[in-house]
């Protein structure tokens, strides 16, 4: 009997600090003889086919990818912003946002053609969650950062004092967030929330957070040996035991 190759799909937010880790991380899993794909827009293609090239000549390791037409007009962006970093302002960031989440028909499209056997998406890709479970595919998550960061955020949600509505805290005044491995105080002014002012993304931060209580496991951008605590700590916080550095 044949055996059956292993193919994994991954979905990369459009913005460079989320596309050239999990990039990265395609090349590796590539690399350990499992079929990748990546789906993206054009110009976001364009900032990483070289690499894949110049992998496919030097070590035959090839991965497939797939072209996502990002949806311009329909939001009201300028036809060069196919990326985060290509906003002409900051308050273009609710379009962006609307934008992404216009892909998911493409998305459910090539995943109902290929049917891998599993998704990786960037969390800012919420929609993979409904295309996953409508396929019966697990889905796992890439954060573009590391499990200490991941912790903090996670127990700053848990222990907001602004989603509390309390003021016993003023916004410059430091409080200690409770379990964790080592003491982190913060201020009001920078948990969750404060960032989305005058934008219109809460909406959006609202739809991360539900996909994520829907995924199969996480991939973070770290290293065990890098912050073994953290690692395991951010483990026990979601309750997973799929999370993978």
């Amino acid at each position: 009997m044949a055996k059956t190759e292993l193919h994994l799909f991954f979905f990369p937010f459009m913005s460079p600090g989320h596309l050239i880790p999990m990039v990265d991380i395609a090349r590796l899993v590539a690399a350990h003889g499992v079929k990748v794909s990546i789906a993206t827009t054009p110009r976001n293609i364009s900032r990483f086919q070289n690499i894949l090239i110049r992998d496919q000549d030097d070590s035959d390791l090839h991965i497939n990818i797939h072209k996502l037409e990002f949806p311009f007009s329909e939001a009201n962006l300028p036809e060069t912003c196919e990326s985060l970093d290509s906003l002409p302002t900051r308050l273009h960031s609710y379009n962006f946002s609307k934008a992404t989440m216009m892909l998911q028909p493409q998305g459910d499209e090539l995943v109902r053609q290929h049917r891998p056997d599993a998704i990786v998406s960037d969390m800012n890709l919420p929609w993979t969650a409904d295309v996953a479970d409508k396929y019966g595919i697990p889905r796992i998550i890439f954060h573009g950062t590391c499990c200490f960061s991941l912790s903090v955020s996670a127990v700053s949600a848990q222990h907001n004092p602004n989603a509390n509505n309390t003021n016993s805290v003023s916004y410059t005044q430091p409080f200690l967030l409770p379990g964790l491995p080592d003491p982190v105080y913060v201020t009001k002014s920078q948990m969750p929330g404060r960032f989305f002012g005058n934008t219109g993304l809460e909406e959006f931060f609202a739809k991360f957070i539900d996909a994520e209580t829907k995924t199969y496991g996480t991939v973070a951008n770290t290293f065990c040996e890098l912050e073994p605590k953290y690692v395991d700590c951010y483990a026990k916080i979601t309750g997973k035991k799929n999370n993978y550095s």
